[in-house]
């Protein structure tokens, strides 16, 4: 994915430089500090995505982006909270609030992803896709999971190990704080070291559920809510289980 990064500030664009590096896949192609640059540039070499600052002189960032007949997706970086309104109504990706950390950009980064994947997806098909994904800090590097990929998520000492179908990956980050961002994508808290997608589960007792030949217990603590989700869960998908 092609990007420029617009901005009359240089440490600003250096910061968001920083942030893209850490994402595969996402090249920045050109750096301006002023729109007027930006936007012959944009006539001659289109690209996917822009971060685009607000405050600039001659030209602003929005004025900038209402002269596109065919604009990019667009990530506003700016430190004026009150262009927020004026910038959605502009069709922007996300608005991101100087100075921007890392955590946050990835966010804008997942809307992105997610964007894109629906525009190229024939509507009576999103539905059947689980196109979400979680980006995680492994050493250095930026990656991305889609949920759909995860098997289950399992407590270590000072990490999480990632369980998917084709590869374990060790990311340092507490369960409990995944659990936080995960409860609403479709994942189950079974154990105090475990977290399970609820899709995957193949069957379950009172004691442990099971996710590709690997048993996984239910604590005593989250016993009842869990097996209340996956009898809502598969009720819902009108599967009947015998117990």
């Amino acid at each position: 994915m092609k990007c420029f990064i617009i901005d009359d500030e240089p440490l600003a664009i250096e910061v968001i430089q920083s942030h893209v590096d850490t994402v595969e896949g996402l090249n920045v192609v050109g750096t301006f500090e002023n729109a007027i640059d930006a936007f012959h540039a944009l006539q001659k070499n289109p690209v996917d995505l822009i971060f685009l600052d607000i405050q600039m002189p001659k030209l602003t960032g929005l004025e900038l982006l209402r002269s596109l007949s065919h604009p990019p997706k667009v990530i506003i970086t700016t430190a004026f909270r009150e262009y927020a309104f004026e910038g959605f109504e502009l069709d922007v990706v996300d608005f991101l609030l100087k100075p921007v950390s890392l955590e946050r950009f990835l966010k804008s980064i997942a809307k992105v992803l997610k964007s894109e994947q629906n525009t190229s997806v024939p509507s009576e098909m999103e539905g059947s896709l689980n196109d979400s994904c979680l980006f995680v800090q492994v050493d250095k590097k930026t990656i991305k999971l889609y949920f759909k990929d995860i098997l289950y998520i399992e407590s270590q000492k000072n990490s999480v190990e990632v369980v998917t179908e084709a590869k374990k990956i060790q990311v340092r980050q507490k369960i409990s704080d995944l659990d936080k961002e995960l409860s609403q994508k479709g994942f189950v808290r079974t154990h105090r070291a475990f977290l399970v997608p609820i899709d995957r589960v193949e069957s379950w007792s009172a004691t442990e559920l099971e996710v590709s030949d690997r048993a996984i217990p239910i604590g005593r603590t989250y016993k009842n809510d869990v097996l209340k989700q996956l009898q809502d869960y598969y009720d819902r998908k009108e599967y009947r289980y015998e117990f």
